[in-house]
């Protein structure tokens, strides 16, 4: 918070409770209130909701820390209507008339005219002087040195922070913003260095520079655009509105039900701007439109319902008003345009006013209150949207709702209900933002991990509590989505199994009534209890997470063999209905019936055309195994076999276990059912050999391993002996885990090697030495001028200038000489050997 001013939210109206029976116990927290609130709908009947929710501003991809909004808000939508069974009408905007669409078109039309137009010189005249424009304005206090000043900068931010840390002030977005700056600049300043060519100009010269030339360019250029040609902007906000749905859409988010865009509504925002004027809340200066808090307040209405401990904040006002709207007239610093006069450069519309564009929070109260009306149920946004967007929206809305102003009841009605923020996405401590250049977009960020992954992680996290990703969470994440996947895999074995049976396969000895039943199916009550209290608490999705996972460690401790199939798909059904609840089981585009029950998530199913040919395979190596395995067993206990032999398996138990396999296989799929045959063809084969057991063993790990491995199928071994593989489809952390053991058994391959290259130079290295004759050891050219004199078997008795050799030194060369005998005396033995 910018400033404790010590002001308090005003008093919150709760709706009137309706008739509607059983109302869900649901409490949402409210930042009208900063608490959790119990949620009654508007409508009479209790059953419709009314939800408004602000959009994004489309002037750049969407990065993660959008999605965290966004897709929070489709859980949470999706809770209402899938598991409270709400009907909810949800509107969204699309703002497409802003100042940071504007800059960001003139500024891509000028840079892209300027690099091709401008000669080699005069593009690096230009980029010169961008440089230390941006450097003037940015650091003013910088004394610039060209030839430290990479270093230089980097120490003058360092020496910043340092002295904040001293002073006991924390870090803020201000030093985010310092530590962008330096990176643009000394991105530049390397570009400008390398760069002493006289040629033309390479792309990575345009790529280094792009963040100081484009701003410099508009501000020289900008105001060249004609008002009335909008091709240029609505081309930036078509095009990044369509790329934001294409990643919605990848992240499995609803399409909102009534999409609202600002040039669609031009008339009626000059309408609901007229009446705020009428009603006496705002002023006209210059051709623009503001809002008088002043005689808001003196009216009676309080202004800065969401958080009247910022509404000083002067930093938060300014970018509310955006980077266009410098030098106006208006009466207080503190009131905001409902309507801008536009400068030259920048789109126009025409206006009772003159030409000029919407201001940025008049277009959510005009196309809201147009859409849901007078009173809406629940209004969304980012928290940083609180103030003070959102805070004026509340203030217009109510100026405009504002019916009899003479008289004492001076404010319209409760405008929002429910006001619902989304927490912040940090990363290194701050919030995740497109203007401090420190943001992942969901593009890239999907590139290394799957939607759901991400869906998951803001799961973990309440959503209106601000969350950093961190390596243990990713960790925590793909741990529960492992899980899932496992479990899943199990049940819908159990449920295939069934199925080809008729539904009257004992796969499972227990029924209902066992003890390990009966204790599963307690679990899945006290599970469902916990979600529906976590879900009626404010939507608390991290508990109903661990509720999940508890419900699935009870399976998994179980013995599958005193569980009955029907506990099992109990269990498994109500696991998916909550994550089709949840969006996590997306199959694309369109949202899962969570009223069918069904097993398991997307991914989790081989291709139809060769899963007949896969289970054949499957169950025959997993009978196969078992027989094998039981081989093994009575080997190691001494028994023998039934047909007599410690070693081999029954050739006749083989061929009809192969021959079943290809009675039940598919003809249809060309690929699978060439494994089909290579199995048959060699269990066959090892059966007429009279084959080890051990050599079964190998045809099993061949057929996981290899065979059905290049067909992209994966058998998971069962830690339970006699339980069947699971069959499952490879997925990315198989073919990682994969890759990554194939490299460490590469790296011990390569260090083997290079222990046996080592050891074999030592031994050729001893060998040379070995045939040196130790009379002459002490006379190589290598210990020349050490000694003067020798005895008769080699050993030095004087030093080079003729004195006697020291008692330690002669004793220790003795010793060296002996050592050396003993290898040539062996060195001679082992070529008499030889020869």
């Amino acid at each position: 918070m910018a400033s404790t001013t010590g002001r308090k939210q005003p008093s919150w109206t709760h709706p009137s409770p309706r008739r509607r029976e059983q109302e869900p116990k649901l409490r949402i927290y409210n930042s009208l209130t900063q608490s959790k609130n119990p949620f009654v709908p508007i409508d009479t009947d209790g059953s419709k909701i009314t939800w408004y929710a602000c959009g994004p501003t489309v002037y750049d991809d969407s990065h993660i820390g959008h999605a965290r909004n966004y897709v929070s808000t489709d859980i949470i939508r999706r809770i209402l209507t899938d598991y409270f069974h709400y009907h909810v009408r949800f509107v969204m905007n699309i703002t497409d008339v802003d100042d940071k669409i504007i800059v960001k078109a003139r500024e891509e039309k000028l840079f892209s005219d300027f690099r091709s137009s401008a000669t080699p010189q005069k593009a690096r005249a230009t980029v010169q002087e961008a440089f230390f424009e941006f450097l003037k304005k940015k650091f003013p206090n910088y004394v610039y040195d060209e030839r430290s000043f990479a270093d230089d900068l980097q120490r003058y931010y360092e020496n910043h922070v340092a002295a904040l840390e001293a002073s006991g002030k924390p870090l803020t977005d201000n030093e985010a913003k310092m530590k962008r700056d330096v990176r643009i600049l000394t991105k530049a300043y390397l570009a400008l260095r390398a760069d002493t060519s006289s040629g033309e100009v390479h792309q990575g010269f345009w790529t280094q520079t792009q963040d100081i030339v484009k701003p410099f360019l508009d501000k020289s250029l900008g105001s060249t655009f004609n008002q009335d040609d909008h091709a240029p902007f609505n081309a930036i906000s078509r095009k990044y509105e369509a790329r934001f749905f294409e990643d919605m859409d990848q992240l499995n988010v609803r399409r909102p039900d009534l999409l609202t865009r600002v040039t669609e509504y031009g008339e009626p925002i000059v309408q609901f701007i007229q009446r705020v004027v009428d009603n006496g809340f705002a002023y006209e200066i210059d051709g623009s439109v503001y809002f008088s808090i002043d005689k808001f307040e003196r009216a009676g209405c309080p202004y800065a319902r969401l958080q009247p401990w910022n509404r000083g904040d002067a930093e938060l006002q300014a970018d509310g008003e955006g980077a266009l709207s410098k030098g106006t007239g208006k009466r207080s610093d503190a009131d905001f345009a409902l309507w801008k006069a536009s400068k030259p450069g920048e789109p126009a519309w025409p206006s009772p006013w003159g030409k000029g564009r919407p201001g940025w929070h008049i277009e959510c109260s005009a196309m809201a209150s147009r859409e849901l009306g007078q009173a809406i149920d629940i209004h969304s946004g980012g928290i940083d949207l609180a103030f003070p967007h959102h805070d004026n929206e509340l203030a217009q809305s109510e100026a405009y709702w504002h019916m009899h102003p003479e008289k004492k009841s001076e404010c319209g009605d409760q405008w929002i209900n429910y006001f619902m923020h989304m927490g912040h996405l940090h990363i290194g401590g701050h919030k995740m933002s497109k203007s401090l250049k420190n943001f992942t977009t969901i593009r890239e960020d999907l590139k290394t991990r799957s939607p759901r992954a991400m869906r998951l992680t803001f799961l973990m996290g309440n959503w209106s509590s601000p969350m950093e990703i961190t390596e243990g969470m990713l960790k925590e994440v793909s741990s529960w989505e492992k899980t899932i996947t496992n479990f899943f895999l199990k049940a819908k074995d159990v449920e295939r199994r069934i199925a080809m049976s008729d539904g009257t396969a004992a796969i499972a000895s227990a029924n209902e009534s066992s003890e390990g039943s009966v204790r599963l199916m307690s679990a899945l009550a006290k599970a469902k209890k916990d979600t529906d209290e976590a879900l009626a608490d404010s939507f608390d999705t991290p508990r109903v997470m661990r509720a999940i996972i508890e419900l699935i460690t009870q399976y998994n401790s179980a013995e599958k063999s005193s569980l009955s199939t029907t506990s099992t798909l109990e269990v498994a059904q109500w696991v998916t209905h909550m994550i089709n609840i949840f969006g996590l089981n997306a199959t694309g585009g369109g949202a899962p019936d969570t009223t069918v029950k069904t097993i398991g998530w997307a991914g989790l199913d081989i291709p139809s055309a060769m899963s007949s040919n896969v289970y054949a395979i499957a169950d025959f190596r997993d009978e196969l195994r078992v027989r094998a395995n039981r081989a093994m067993k009575d080997r190691k206990t001494g028994a023998t076999l039934s047909n007599g032999s410690a070693n081999q398996m029954s050739a006749e138990a083989v061929r009809q276990l192969a021959d079943r396999m290809r009675q039940t296989a598919s003809q249809s799929d060309a690929s699978s059912k060439v494994i089909v045959e290579r199995t048959e063809s060699v269990a066959k084969a090892l059966s007429v050999a009279n084959a080890d057991v051990v050599e079964y063993l190998k045809l099993c790990d061949k057929i996981r391993d290899e065979w059905l491995w290049d067909l992209g199928v994966y058998l998971e071994d069962s830690n339970e002996e006699g339980q069947p593989a699971i069959v499952r489809p490879l997925d990315r952390e198989l073919v990682d885990a994969r890759q990554q053991a194939d490299q460490r058994k590469q790296e011990k391959l390569e260090q083997d090697q290079k222990k046996q290259v080592e050891k074999a130079r030592k031994e050729a290295e001893m060998e040379a030495k070995a045939k040196i004759d130790p009379t002459q050891m002490f006379r190589s050219e290598e210990r020349k001028g050490e000694f003067s004199a020798w005895d008769e078997q080699g050993i030095p008795a004087k030093l080079a200038d003729g004195s006697d050799l020291p008692k330690n030194k002669a004793k220790g060369l003795k010793k060296e000489w002996e050592q050396q005998k003993k290898r040539y005396d062996q060195w001679r033995e082992k070529q008499k050997g030889g020869a």
